[in-house]
């Protein structure tokens, strides 16, 4: 649950850690508004007792199974040792990695396989920057669609494969909805807030 009286506004990018005994999530609160990821912590919450302990300045980590945390902040991605039986970090953090995309409020482009094996998308933190929508066959091929390049992002196909619902990430930072048939955007969302990850 959220601490309001601490100024708590969001919990993101939850983990669960070895064992199920413990999450890891990001703690977001009210002056981060305007400041991106500079402040938001990362805890642990016990799952039986409830009991949340803050582990590191930090945002989105992820456990790899050499016990270690990777997350990020805006500079970069960060490792440093942890146990998850004391939830508690082992040694000083380093950056490990620089050019990782990550947007504002701390998403970042990246996935940890069970075996180690990191993948990111490159880019830095930033304005989302503007692409194209494409079809994709099962060999690579690409066929683009006829809608104009923007700040697309969580692209999302109907089920009858008619309609594409985006969020899209520039002026207006509203969902859309491409109609493929006719090659024309439908704007879902008209208010001043960031509408995001349409399903």
């Amino acid at each position: 649950m959220l601490d309001e009286a601490a100024g708590e506004t969001d919990h993101r990018f939850p983990v669960v850690l070895p064992g199920g005994s413990a999450v890891l999530f990001t703690v977001w609160s009210s002056q981060l508004v305007n400041s991106g990821i500079e402040t938001a912590e990362i805890v642990a919450q016990v799952v039986s007792t409830g009991e949340r302990r803050k582990i590191i300045a930090g945002a989105a980590a992820r456990y790899a199974t050499s016990r270690t945390l990777i997350f990020s902040r805006p500079d970069g991605l960060w490792a440093v040792g942890f146990s998850p039986d004391r939830l508690e970090t082992i040694g000083a953090p380093m950056r490990v990695l620089e050019g990782v995309r990550i947007f504002g409020a701390g998403e970042t482009q990246l996935a940890l396989s069970a075996n180690g094996t990191l993948v990111y998308a490159s880019g830095g933190s930033g304005p989302s920057p503007a692409r194209t929508l494409v079809w994709a066959d099962r060999n690579g091929g690409e066929q683009p669609l006829r809608a104009p390049p923007r700040a697309y992002e969580y692209a999302r196909l109907s089920p009858d494969g008619l309609r594409i619902a985006l969020d899209i990430r520039d002026q207006q930072n509203d969902i859309w909805v491409w109609n493929i048939a006719r090659e024309t955007p439908t704007r879902l969302t008209f208010d001043p807030v960031l509408d995001r990850g349409p399903a």
